[in-house]
C-alpha cells in the first residue's frame, strides 16, 4: 500500500486515468485484506484470553445465511451461492453475529479451494437434538492427512497454488472456537464427486420450529 501511495504522490500527473484507478483499486483491496487479518488476530487474542462469549437468541436462519452471502458479495466474490433450510431449522438458537461470522469463514474457505465461479452450497437442517449446518463446495478437496489439522491455529494446506485468496491459517481455527463456544462440534469430510463438506452441529433450541 505504501508503494502504491508513493507512486500516486510522485507520478499522479503523469499516469493515465485508468492506471490511477487500477492503483486505487489495489490499495482498496489491500486495505480490506489488512483489516481482515487484524480482525482475525484480535479474535484469536480474545479466544486465548477467554473473552470469546456467545449471546444466543432465536434467530431466522435464512436471514443469517443471506447476510453471510451479502458479505461475500461485498468482498467481490463471484461464486454462485445457494442455501437450503430444512424443516425444524427455520429458527436457531445462536449468537447471530458469530453465526454469520462462522458462515463467512466457511464459505470463504470453500471459495479459496474452488475454481472461480464454482458453486458453494449452505445447508441448515434439524438432526435430532442438534442443528446441523453444512458448507459444500466442488473444489480441489482436502487430503485425508490435512483434514484433522485444518482447524489448528496458523495451519494452512500446503497446496497453496490452488488458493484464490491468501490467508494466515486463522479462519478455520476461529470457526472451531465459534462452534465450540455454542457447545457444538465441527469437522471436514470429502464430498462425493469431488470437493469438501464442512459440517458443524449446534444444540437445537427446544422452541425450534
Amino acid at each position: 500500500m505504501k508503494g502504491y501511495a508513493n507512486t500516486l504522490s510522485g507520478y499522479i500527473d503523469e499516469l493515465p486515468r485508468e492506471h490511477v484507478l487500477e492503483i486505487l483499486e489495489d490499495i482498496d483491496a489491500s486495505t480490506d485484506r489488512l483489516t481482515h487479518y487484524v480482525e482475525e488476530l484480535m479474535d484469536v487474542s480474545r479466544v486465548e484470553e477467554g473473552r470469546f462469549p456467545v449471546c444466543t437468541q432465536l434467530a431466522d436462519s435464512e436471514k443469517l445465511i443471506q447476510t453471510a452471502f451479502d458479505d461475500m458479495q461485498v468482498m467481490g466474490i463471484v461464486n454462485p451461492f445457494s442455501s437450503t433450510v430444512g424443516p425444524g431449522a427455520s429458527h436457531i438458537d445462536v449468537d447471530p453475529e458469530k453465526f454469520v461470522q462462522l458462515l463467512v469463514i466457511l464459505v470463504e474457505n470453500a471459495v479459496k479451494f474452488s475454481p472461480e465461479e464454482s458453486p458453494v452450497e449452505v445447508i441448515v437442517q434439524r438432526s435430532g437434538q442438534w442443528i446441523e449446518g453444512m458448507v459444500l463446495d466442488r473444489g480441489m478437496g482436502i487430503s485425508e492427512e490435512d483434514r484433522p489439522k485444518v482447524f489448528d491455529r496458523f495451519y494452512q494446506v500446503e497446496d497453496t497454488m490452488h488458493h484464490s485468496t491468501p490467508g494466515m491459517g486463522l479462519g478455520l481455527y476461529i470457526a472451531r472456537e465459534i462452534v465450540g463456544a455454542h457447545g457444538g462440534t465441527i469437522a471436514c469430510e470429502p464430498r462425493e464427486g469431488g470437493g469438501s463438506i464442512f459440517r458443524f452441529k449446534l444444540p437445537a433450541a427446544k422452541q425450534n420450529a
